[in-house]
């Protein structure tokens, strides 16, 4: 059976839960990225994605960072170019809010070669990958007039953006890593043969250890630190030199793609152990009115019972439960997590008839909630989760709610040598235990029968006890019944029970079975069975 596509609303909330945002420049690039990270099996498209350009596509997996799953999306700008890349990634990050984002694909660098044993050896090869934290944009500035007077002259405007992200170059540079590289990016709108020329400025003026061209970089960066979103930084692998060699290797890009994504994920691992990559949920609707639902109304509560009130019938007001018969307080999750299933309070009313909850109160009077009880619990129903209903999320929105009433205190510190006061229910669980209750209570109440000598309904049943007659003639059946009746009222008369001694039963000649002889544990009781023995024998003949 095929599983059910999630709504747009749904897509969109499986995405912002994922910590880690890796956006490329284009398309074709974050392709290659997914497949060489095994994530291409399930691509989301925009289209199926609430509040999201439809040609955006998006590609999910995880990292495994020290036993737990760090989640990520790997996606891209809708076309290359740094203005395109920072209008679509602005809104990207706007809508998605990811708590990391990382920029790869490929870059330009800086050809350069060193003397090694006598020969002119590269400093950075083909396929190399460039890890770098900082980046300018070599095309800002103006255009003014040359010293001729004539000649249009264009004066650059540099403004380097860094945003640290860590040990990156201390990553890079290591031991063993020979062909990863740090240093600075620039970047620029248009793809060039002559990056020499601008390797040559940017390192004279603006940065000298700057070694890779692209054109997106430095928007990444700058959006990263005006959107509060933590950069990891830019990895790209080296495609080409900026010159008329750019092609000549067939085989230069995709490679250099697929040691980026190995770069990727090494220093993906190596940073975040360190970091707190929690989502920041403070901001959602499920988890404010939780924060008010404690203070309000769980603390309320068990404020109350620590300090020794003791839950009263709403029925009978002065009638209270005993306090040491309290466990602790069940609070009941709705049905499927779904925010509507409260909204009638008749979903209630049958559970609280069909099991018997007892409506009670708890508190000062002045300050005083109500809620249920049964089996040594207090129960509440959260009916305020009614008003996530009309969320585009409201089941997600009902499980932040639970996720965050289950970090507050009373739901998560043990008091003394026992478990938390509080605890929540999933509806099918509390089902489950409510049966297991009723099942136990009618246990109870049959064995508690069976020790009194009613059945289990209530009515006096023949196991009362007969004295034995010397006679050899048997009680009769209306014998059995007289004395059953005068058993029962005596019974009710004084609240005591006939307690059978002895061996347990006797089979008469007739086949019926009589307990055997009694001992009577009333004088009342003593004369009535004294009776019935004197009216059981024969008349004397005249």
């Amino acid at each position: 059976m095929s599983q059910e596509s999630p709504t747009p609303a749904e897509a969109l909330r499986q995405l912002q839960s994922r910590p880690l945002c890796i956006i490329c420049g284009r398309p074709s690039e974050a392709e290659a990225i997914a497949t060489e990270l095994g994530a291409l099996e399930n691509p989301v498209s925009g289209r199926t994605v609430d509040k999201i350009n439809d040609g955006h596509r998006f590609y999910i997996g995880s990292f495994d960072v020290q036993g737990q799953k760090l989640e990520y999306y790997i996606t891209s700008s809708l076309r290359q170019g740094i203005q395109s890349f920072a209008i679509h990634a602005s809104i990207l990050f706007h809508i998605l809010k990811p708590r990391f984002a990382v920029h790869v694909g490929v870059c330009a660098a800086f050809y350069e070669v060193k003397h090694k044993d006598g020969k002119e050896v590269l400093v950075r090869n083909l396929r190399d990958v460039i890890f770098g934290e900082a980046a300018f944009n070599y095309e800002e500035g103006k255009w003014d007039l040359g010293a001729d007077g004539k000649t249009a002259v264009f004066k650059p405007d540099f403004d380097l953006i860094r945003v640290p992200t860590g040990d990156m170059q201390a990553f890079a540079e290591s031991s063993g890593r020979a062909q990863y590289h740090y240093g600075d990016y620039i970047s620029g709108s248009a793809v060039r043969h002559d990056a020499s020329v601008a390797f040559k400025q940017a390192r004279a003026n603006v940065a000298r250890n700057t070694i890779a061209l692209d054109m997106e970089a430095s928007a990444f960066l700058k959006l990263c630190a005006y959107t509060g979103v933590s950069s990891l930084g830019v990895v790209k692998g080296i495609s080409d030199f900026g010159d008329a060699g750019k092609g000549k290797d067939p085989d230069a890009y995709d490679d250099a793609l697929r040691n980026t994504a190995i770069g990727l994920r090494e220093w993906v691992i190596h940073t975040i152990p360190g970091v707190k990559w929690e989502l920041d949920e403070d901001d959602q609707k499920g988890v404010a009115i939780s924060v008010g639902y404690y203070e309000n109304f769980v603390r309320h509560v068990l404020d109350a019972y620590s300090m020794g009130l003791s839950p009263r019938k709403k029925v009978t007001s002065f009638e209270e439960i005993p306090l040491q018969t309290v466990r602790g307080l069940k609070i009941v999750m709705p049905k499927n997590m779904n925010p509507e299933f409260f909204a009638e309070a008749g979903q209630i009313g049958r559970v609280m008839r069909e099991y018997k909850l007892l409506e009670i109160d708890i508190g000062s009077y002045n300050f005083s909630r109500s809620l249920y009880y049964k089996a040594g619990y207090l129960i509440d129903f959260p009916r305020t989760i009614n008003s996530l209903s009309q969320a585009p999320d409201a089941n997600h929105q009902v499980a932040l709610f639970e996720k965050r009433l289950k970090q507050k205190q009373y739901f998560s510190s043990p008091v003394h040598d026992r478990d938390a006061l509080a605890e929540l229910c999933r509806w099918e669980d509390f089902i489950k235990w409510l049966e297991t209750t009723k099942s136990e209570e009618t246990i109870s109440q049959e064995s508690e029968a069976t020790r009194n000598g009613t059945a289990p309904n209530g009515s006096t049943g023949i196991s009362a006890p007969f004295l034995e007659s010397k006679s050899t003639s048997e009680p009769t059946i209306a014998t059995q019944n007289i004395l059953g009746s005068k058993n029962a009222e005596s019974s009710q008369t004084n609240g005591s029970h006939v307690k059978a001694v002895g061996p347990s039963n006797e089979t008469s000649p007739r086949g019926l079975t009589f307990p055997q002889p009694a001992k009577v544990l009333s004088k009342k009781r003593s004369s009535i069975l004294g009776f019935l023995k004197r009216s059981a024998k024969p008349a004397k003949t005249m």
